[in-house]
């Protein structure tokens, strides 16, 4: 792998040493010590580089834009031609890069620049052109608009249930936009407070019912709106306001024609790298491959116009500049097509890293890693993608969602030692289709946009975090009969638990006293969890409402625990906080369903 100033090109230096873990850890994203790189790989990955350059051993993960086929359904054409022709004016931070702004040809020759300013806006309506075409070629989808009515909804109500169902974790939208976006909220999904002057009502309620079924790679979770809860945020999301329209130029002529010059035009420039497009199925990808990058030599590369002195120039000088100003090396007008990204904070440093990784040792494996430890870096790398710490806290960091709450127990639960609490097939099975485990709340764990795979691997992480066994194999329920029992059931009834916890036929009692199902805890929790957290509740999880039932009588004695129920079970709290624990996984047996939820009473 070359350095600066190196003769043989073959020596690392102590602060590039990162760019080395990609000979042995083609998945560095948790890897200790490899926090630069793994920012590198993360922004090959948030902008699609891998749709235009592959590389062996990166995974360049899903396709960062959404399908084109129906886009023009979506977007009015004004709008398309305004955000093909600068797309960080309309939505700054995007992944689409510019190809046709003024920004994208920067640094470019002057013949060049003035010759793109000529051709560009008849390439944006050829490329409107071509996305109008109707679409028949390719397989059929179920249609994924609603049965109800599109007519209909409160706008002001959506706006109410937008806040309430967390959406402002991915997106600004409202007048509060700017105070969200201060606590660090929305940035993940696109702006929606212009949503209502580009995107139709039809599209809308279609996306609302099922993302998955318009954009099948989306990480857009599914909230499984009810028919109210939809028409309400359509209501607020699409409206009669039209964006402006631009008058096309006049010398391109909306035909079949301009159509065929505008999907020559999209192969060029590679959007199959980014979008599916049934057209565009076979299009190659439109970049080299970067197999070998690091072992460039600096003879081999072209500086085009560039201006830099011999003296200063070098590989990763090169490099560099061909990520901040790619069209300044062409010779000739159209023979690059490389566009302009907009590169967030560590990004350009991080890829650079990646790419002097990219040697011929790339890749290799030297040091295969276990399956377990695979799957955990795995399950880390989809906490990021699926954006798990929008809503909740992990590592001491992330949760930026509760803020929007005033009700502690309303906002989104921290997964701090999650993995130590619930059993691995219950987390991969909630994860697939969430369960109500509070549904008296207003906001609702979403069905997150993960596979199987990716389920299986969070668990696997959120368990390994913890020290906490995987693969689970799910524990036998305790088998409480006879004395056991019937005092387990009497200090469970002398504690009042039911004043806070809810069974199957527990009465109603207000949102802020209640707390999950005691029911669900046979195939949700684990027991040794459990009995921890009777044991000494702030410790395991801060905050929360349960109070300390076994108070130390001396804090420097964990031995001095007390019980407020001295008749039962000898008196032991060991044996009274193991009774509570096989009693909490007890609750969700057939036994116990077949007795009935309510405590025997003495």
């Amino acid at each position: 792998m070359p350095a600066e100033g190196d003769a043989d090109g073959r020596a690392l230096s102590a602060a590039l040493a990162q760019a080395s873990c990609l000979r042995c850890h083609p998945e560095p994203e948790a890897l200790p010590g490899g926090e630069r790189l793994a920012a590198g790989l993360r922004a090959y990955r948030r902008l699609g580089c891998g749709g235009c350059h592959a590389a062996r051993g990166l995974d360049p993960g899903r396709r960062v834009g959404p399908p084109l086929d129906a886009v023009t359904a979506k977007l009015p054409r004004g709008y398309l031609r305004s955000f093909l022709a600068d797309p960080q004016r309309l939505r700054p931070g995007t992944a689409m890069p510019s190809f046709f702004s003024d920004e994208a040809f920067a640094g470019a020759p002057a013949f060049r620049a003035s010759a793109a300013r000529i051709e560009r806006q008849a390439q944006v309506e050829e490329l409107l052109a071509f996305l109008a075409v109707p679409r028949r070629e390719g397989p059929r989808r179920e249609d994924p608009r609603p049965a109800e009515p599109e007519a209909g909804g409160d706008a002001a109500a959506g706006m109410r249930r937008l806040e309430k169902l967390g959406c402002a974790a991915c997106h600004l939208a409202g007048p509060d936009a700017e105070r969200w976006r201060a606590a660090g909220l929305g940035g993940v999904g696109p702006d929606l407070r212009k949503a209502r002057e580009r995107l139709a009502r039809s599209f809308v309620l279609a996306w609302l019912a099922g993302p998955r079924r318009l954009w099948p790679e989306t990480r857009m979770p599914d909230f499984r709106l009810s028919a109210v809860e939809t028409a309400d945020l359509a209501a607020l999301l699409a409206g009669p306001t039209p964006w402006p329209e631009t008058k096309p130029s006049a010398t391109v002529a909306l035909s079949a024609t301009a159509a065929l010059r505008g999907r020559a035009l999209a192969e060029r420039l590679g959007c199959s790298g980014c979008h599916q497009q049934h057209a565009l199925r076979s299009a190659p990808p439109a970049g080299p491959e970067l197999d070998g990058f690091g072992d460039k030599r600096l003879e081999l590369l072209d500086w085009g116009h560039v201006e830099t002195p011999a003296a200063q120039r070098s590989v990763w000088r090169w490099t560099a500049l061909k990520l901040e100003e790619p069209l300044g090396f062409d010779r000739r007008p159209g023979v690059l097509t490389m566009p302009r990204q907009r590169l967030r904070p560590g990004e350009r440093e991080g890829l650079l890293l990646l790419l002097r990784g990219l040697d011929g040792e790339a890749g290799r494996e030297l040091a295969r890693p276990g399956a377990r430890l695979v799957e955990q870096r795995r399950g880390e790398r989809a906490l990021l993608e699926l954006g798990c710490r929008q809503c909740h806290r992990l590592d001491g960091r992330g949760g930026a969602v509760q803020a929007l709450h005033t009700m502690p127990a309303e906002a989104p639960p921290s997964l701090e030692g999650e993995g130590g609490k619930v059993q691995p097939p219950w987390l991969y099975r909630y994860l697939g289709g969430p369960e109500s485990l509070r549904p008296w709340l207003g906001p609702r764990m979403p069905t997150p946009a993960a596979s199987a795979d990716e389920r299986r691997s969070l668990a696997a992480a959120l368990a390994g975090r913890d020290g906490a066994s995987y693969p689970f194999s799910d524990e036998a329920p305790p088998r409480l009969e006879g004395r056991a029992r019937d005092e387990a059931l009497l200090l469970f009834e002398r504690l009042q638990c039911l004043r806070c916890h809810l069974l199957s036929n527990a009465p109603a009692l207000k949102p802020g006293e209640l707390s999950p199902d005691l029911a669900l805890g046979a195939t949700r929790l684990r027991r040794d969890w459990i009995r921890r957290f009777i044991l000494d509740p702030q410790q395991v999880l801060p905050g929360t409402r349960m109070p300390n039932l076994f108070p130390l009588q001396d804090e420097d004695d964990p031995k001095s625990r007390s019980t407020p129920q001295p008749g039962l079970f000898a008196g032991s709290v060991p044996r009274q906080i193991d009774a509570l624990a096989d009693l909490s996984l007890w609750w969700g047996t057939a036994e116990a369903a077949r007795r009935g939820s309510q405590p025997t009473r003495r």
